[in-house]
């Protein structure tokens, strides 16, 4: 079979129907581009959400006393200088100490219960976004003394503002009955992308925390960022010697959310299933159009086949252009998709209509789309695939019949 020859033949075949090949080119390029743009949606919105689980409070790995991750909601604390020590040994990671418990809010009509923050500001600006955000008012320092942050959402629950006092109780570490307690003024009010967060959770200064919680010269917990997000496994089970050689464990965000992992590799399969689903309807459209161009096209195939021309060279024809237009495709989509991408990459999509409920699923209001060059290229090979499997049927069909009955057709 002259290849040569057939290829030709598929390119003139292209032109002399413009508007039916137009129609093909169209349907993948829209939704070639298609797909690429809701790959840079969905690499956005899981960035967001693994960022928010980051810089939320758990940063990338965290440290705490022995048996401390088990106990959860109870204050265990330990004395941060061994840990960091080891942590120097690594400038690329910054950390901020912090002490965390429960606790309860009161005020003059109502009381609530709380979880109580104690921070290093300056230390906590670098690793989290904890408590920061919109907020009206001041951020701490680090020697406030009877001063804090509280969420917007516990403002209106306590119908108090900023300037005002309210009564915070705290249990010791040992979970006896004694029980710490102080006046604080409301020194600002933050509002975070967590509404839970907004009603559950007071700032005070780390020294305040420590004298609160008895805690004198320790922590409950150190969090760690600045480690590269494919090499974190690797950074944890460097760390993780040293630390427990010194009474503490380490784990990353991943062992401190797996729900929040089974969410991103669930949310991932389904994308895929999304893309595929798009690609088998592209696939049916592409199948209608060339078996009526097969159709249309029987006299030809006859004239051809009475004079001696193989069918596999006929079925390479209609393969052939498939192909080439897929081909065609994939630079136009990939050009129109990754265009729509960098826009939105560089500008971001504004959801603010929806900021609300974009709270829920971890994202914030402005979304910033980010594709790779592997999702291009998996797209474009998913497209290739789905078109050559669809020109299959059309092509075998092209070379059945006799030339007789093909001529009398």
């Amino acid at each position: 079979m002259n290849i040569g020859l057939w290829v030709r033949i598929g390119s003139r075949n292209i032109m002399r129907n413009k508007r039916r090949s137009l129609i093909m080119l169209m349907a993948m390029t829209i939704g070639l581009a298609g797909v690429i743009w809701f790959m840079g949606f969905m690499n956005a919105w899981l960035d967001q959400m693994v960022d928010n689980v980051i810089r939320s409070g758990n940063g990338q790995m965290q440290i705490k006393a022995q048996g401390a991750f088990e106990r959860a909601g109870s204050t265990v604390g330990f004395d941060p200088q061994p840990a960091l020590d080891v942590l120097e040994q690594h400038p690329e990671l910054k950390a901020a100490q912090r002490v965390r418990g429960r606790g309860l809010l009161v005020g003059p009509n109502k009381s609530w219960p709380i979880q109580v923050v104690g921070i290093d500001p300056p230390a906590e600006k670098q690793v989290s976004d904890w408590p920061q955000g919109e907020l009206e008012g001041e951020y701490l320092k680090y020697d406030d003394h009877g001063k804090m942050l509280v969420g917007r959402k516990m403002v209106r629950r306590f119908d108090t503002r900023v300037g005002k006092k309210l009564v915070l109780y705290s249990q010791s570490m040992d979970a006896s009955e004694d029980f710490g307690s102080g006046a604080f003024r409301i020194k600002g009010v933050y509002r975070s992308n967590s509404p839970e967060l907004d009603d559950s959770t007071v700032f005070i200064a780390l020294p305040e925390a420590q004298s609160l919680f008895s805690l004198a010269g320790q922590v409950s917990e150190i969090a760690i960022i600045g480690a590269q997000d494919e090499l974190l496994a690797q950074t944890v089970d460097e760390l993780r010697p040293a630390i427990e050689a010194a009474g503490l464990e380490i784990k990353s965000w991943r062992e401190l959310s797996p729900m929040i992992v089974q969410m991103i590799e669930f949310s991932d399969k389904m994308m895929w299933i999304f893309y595929l689903v798009i690609f088998i309807a592209m696939a049916f459209g592409i199948i209608n159009v060339l078996l009526i161009a097969v159709l249309e096209r029987r006299r030809e195939f006859g004239v051809l086949r009475a004079l001696g021309t193989p069918p596999q060279g006929l079925s390479f024809s209609i393969i052939f252009e498939s192909l080439s237009l897929a081909l065609l495709a994939c630079l136009i989509g990939d050009a129109i998709g990754v265009l729509s991408v960098h826009y939105f990459h560089v500008h971001g999509l504004d959801l603010s209509y929806l900021a609300e409920g974009m709270e829920y699923v971890g994202m914030s209001a402005i979304v910033f789309f980010r594709v790779t060059v592997v999702d291009v290229l998996v797209a474009d090979a998913m497209l290739l695939l789905i078109v050559l499997l669809a020109s299959i049927y059309p092509a075998v069909k092209a070379r059945r019949g006799r030339p007789a009955e093909l001529l009398r057709s």
